[in-house]
């Protein structure tokens, strides 16, 4: 090390123990390594002299000596501790973050194991940090650094001290929670948990992406709403998937059970295929690997694990609009596995022709395949459901009870899960709570659930809105909705848009007519009554066989929500 105005060294050989003191820098393994400049040592937890040596003496010009190494950095430590307080010193100080201190005094540095932690440090605690080691080394003003050191990353138990340290290898300063030791600083983290075991496939092997329990093909529930999709993702799960049937693409609304699929057929498919590779991800985590592969120069890899798979199962593969690299990689990957023959499962909250700012050569393969909806479920399909969720919750529940809750037109089964949980809490703590070994009845549900009232918009709704909305999801071309068809179906779907058109807007009927290109509003006035006649008797919608077991009540109050909800948006 060489000898300057700054270090002990330099100060040493005024009392004439230059030679002492080098051969004791030579014996230690701080400068072996070069962890010592000309101007910063690094502090040491043994203040103990070299063999045969009594300890430093103090210099006259350098206070910080008058005090031990170790003391100088508790000092501080506790300083700073008093002054943020000790939560906060628990949270940000950790084993992590350790303290260096130049030894006049005038330098501390404190190292991270990130530049993140480092900049997060210097912001909220840089002028604390610098105001403790001023009034703790009386040397006047200290300059603080804040440096990323990658040993940060290893635990303070971890890090041998400097008296257990061999002879050429590297030693980690001290950090912050080491200076507390003693009992007077924070407790220690407790040990982490141990990982659970994995869960094993049939023949004793770990899964590669164990499949959640619950999200079993075996456990959805099948009605008319989701019967096709059901049907496509056992397909595609079995032995001889028939051709068209990949890639499967599954899009509808909001908690209709599309995860759910996708991940009962990850599962299905590893219980009749052992040792095939399956993915089952995310579009975001496929648009964060991605990244993260250019970044770091991965994209063998990357293209690797993704390529070489027996199923590739996105979620949410519309996060995938507006990325353009993205997209190019996905399509990319996505013929490269067509040409493998392994099959592909896509779900979405949009049709693929409706994914905003999705390429044209992704959405054509897409469509190539097997595309199917998810519908909200019907009265039926409620009542099934409703039953599987009082009995996977050991709820005791009357019929007619079940009956009037699955009564409640509702966009999603989470609703359903909602409407269970109030019910549960409601049976509970009401007056008219079941007594011991009673079912609950009617009474609490109405309670629980309050009335059913009509939709109303929290936003104006244009005609032309309802118009868009009714036609897509009837199916029915905007021009013979307006024009003078006499289709059953278009007709259903003229009286809808005049019924919603009264209920969710403050047109009058001539106005509605004339959004509706009607010669007068006789007819709307005849169309809206005919409407409310039906809803009132509890009359099928008359339109097709797709419809059959909804009624005129169930599609206008669905129609309704949707409207509501793209309003909204």
């Amino acid at each position: 090390m060489a000898p300057t105005g700054d270090t002990l060294e330099a100060s040493a050989a005024g009392d004439g123990q230059e030679p002492k003191l080098a051969a004791c820098a030579a014996a230690s393994p701080l400068s072996a390594n070069g962890l010592e400049s000309s101007s910063l040592r690094h502090l040491r937890s043994d203040p103990a002299p070299c063999a045969g040596e009594e300890p430093l003496r103090h210099v006259e010009g350098m206070p910080v000596t008058t005090l031990t190494a170790l003391s100088v950095r508790d000092r501080i430590a506790r300083r700073l501790e008093t002054s943020v307080g000790r939560e906060r010193y628990r949270r940000y100080f950790d084993a992590s973050v350790r303290m260096e201190i130049a030894v006049d005094g005038r330098e501390v540095r404190v190292r991270t194991s990130s530049p993140f932690i480092a900049d997060l440090l210097r912001r909220r605690f840089g002028a604390q940090i610098r105001e403790a080691a001023t009034q703790e080394t009386g040397t006047g003003e200290v300059e603080v650094h804040f440096d990323v050191s990658p040993e940060s990353n290893e635990p303070a138990e971890a890090r041998p001290g400097p008296a257990k340290a061999e002879p050429g290898k590297r030693i980690s300063p001290p950090s912050f929670s080491d200076a507390r030791a003693g009992g007077a600083g924070p407790t220690p983290p407790p040990p982490r948990p141990a990982r659970p075991r994995p869960a094993l496939r049939s023949d004793g092997r770990a899964w590669r992406n164990p499949p959640r329990p619950g999200k079993r093909l075996d456990s959805f529930v099948v009605g008319e709403s989701n019967r096709l999709a059901h049907h496509g993702a056992e397909r595609l799960a079995a032995t001889e998937c028939p051709p068209g049937f990949s890639p499967l693409f599954i899009h509808g609304a909001c908690g209709l059970g599309k995860t759910h699929l996708l991940q009962g057929l990850a599962g299905r498919y590893r219980e009749i295929h052992p040792g095939a590779r399956v993915i089952c991800t995310t579009g975001e985590a496929f648009t964060n690997s991605f990244i993260t592969a250019l970044r770091t120069g991965k994209v063998d890899a990357f293209r690797r694990k993704y390529r070489g798979v027996s199923l590739l199962c996105i979620d949410d593969v519309h996060f995938l609009s507006n990325k353009t690299a993205t997209q190019r990689e996905f399509l990319y990957t996505f013929d490269a596995i067509g040409l493998d023959n392994a099959r592909i499962a896509l779900v979405s909250d949009e049709h693929p022709s409706k994914i905003h700012s999705l390429s044209r050569e992704l959405v054509s393969r897409f469509m190539a395949g097997m595309v199917v909806k998810l519908e909200a479920p019907d009265q039926a399909l409620r009542l099934e459901i409703v039953q599987r969720i009082a009995a996977r919750r050991g709820v005791a529940i009357e019929a007619q009870a079940l009956a009037l809750i699955a009564s409640r037109r509702v966009d999603s089964v989470r609703e359903l899960e909602g409407m269970m949980t109030r019910i549960s809490a409601m049976a509970q703590f009401s007056p008219l709570r079941p007594r011991e070994n009673e079912r609950i009845g009617v009474e609490v549900v109405r309670q629980a659930l309050g009335p059913m009232g009509p939709v109303r918009p929290t936003r104006p709704v244009r005609i032309d809105a309802i118009m868009r909305h009714v036609c897509a999801e009837l199916r029915v071309d905007m021009s013979d909705m307006l024009g003078r068809s006499r289709h059953k179906r278009v007709v259903l779907a003229r009286s809808m848009v005049a019924l919603l058109a009264k209920r969710l807007t403050t047109m009058s009927y001539p106005e509605i007519a004339r959004g509706m290109s009607r010669p007068n509003h006789s007819t709307i006035v005849t169309a809206c009554k005919r409407m409310e006649g039906l809803i009132e008797k509890g009359a099928p919608c008359d339109g097709g066989p797709d419809l059959d077991g909804i009624s005129v009540a169930e599609m206008a109050d669905r129609l309704a929500r949707g409207v509501v909800r793209d309003s909204a948006d």
